[in-house]
């Protein structure tokens, strides 16, 4: 299939197979910590077959995948070993190299409720062929990268000579990012040249000579490919005693609004 799609599918890792089993809160069964019953999950010689996918829409996982219990067995791409996860590391493990036994998940449609529980492992043979064993492919999908930054609003005090918060959220994977600061639609200053991608940075002196009455925007880009970036909306720097105030204008490529400052 990878070959006549151009995409890379493939048998899903055990823990793949498990989050997607049981979501973010460990549940027991796909569906929840209640027991199985037969409008929940093929299981228990309930039928004594294979059902089509959809049979039991009240099972699915908390990402609407069908028969994670029961039905069938599923062949993971992990090699076995028992104590594999007591050093394996703790995000997107990829099972151990070599082997001489396949994973399987999920449980046939013979088990018993404890079975077909989404946490249970079972070790079998590569070479095992039976009506209670099958497999379900899963396929990389790449998330686009977009950078969103939050905008300054006119309760947003920045200190003369003190730091300022400056914050962002992301898609994709972007590990570091670079801050400029843009004055009337033209770069100004470089804020930080690369930083850790945490959705947060520290500016550490606000320069006060910025507090001219023009309109600003902060950019915060890919390190490596400054076509990926987010804009803030414009904002103006203004100085009132020993305070400098951000206070926003209107929202991004926008005149039409207002600005308050304290």
């Amino acid at each position: 299939m990878s070959v006549e799609t151009g995409e890379n599918i493939h048998l899903p890792t055990e823990a793949q197979w498990e989050k997607a089993a049981r979501g973010t809160d460990q549940r027991r069964y796909p569906w929840s910590y209640g027991s199985p019953d037969s409008n929940l999950a093929n299981y228990n010689n309930n039928v004594n077959k294979t059902m089509p996918v959809g049979s039991y829409p009240s099972g699915v996982s908390p990402y609407g995948i069908h028969d994670m219990a029961g039905n069938v067995w599923e062949w993971c791409s992990d090699w076995y070993d028992a104590n594999y996860y007591s050093s394996s590391p703790t995000s997107n493990p990829q099972g151990p190299s070599s082997g001489s036994l396949r994973i399987n998940r999920g449980g046939g449609w013979s088990r018993y409720a404890l079975d077909i529980r989404s946490a249970l492992r079972r070790p079998s043979p590569a070479s095992l062929s039976s009506s209670p064993f099958g497999f379900r492919v899963c396929k990389d999908v790449s998330v686009a990268k977009s950078i969103t930054v939050t905008d300054p609003t006119s309760s947003t005090v920045w200190n003369k000579g003190q730091s300022a918060e400056i914050t962002w959220t992301s898609t994709g994977t972007i590990n570091d990012v670079k801050i400029d600061l843009y004055k009337g639609g033209t770069f100004n200053q470089t804020i930080v040249s690369s930083t850790v991608n945490n959705s947060s940075y520290t500016w550490t002196e606000v320069d006060t000579s910025l507090a001219d009455g023009t309109d600003y925007n902060v950019r915060i880009s890919i390190t490596d490919d400054s076509s990926i970036y987010g804009e803030s909306g414009e904002f103006q720097i203004m100085t009132s005693g020993s305070n400098v105030f951000v206070t926003k204008w209107g929202s991004q490529g926008s005149e039409d609004g207002q600005f308050d400052y304290l």
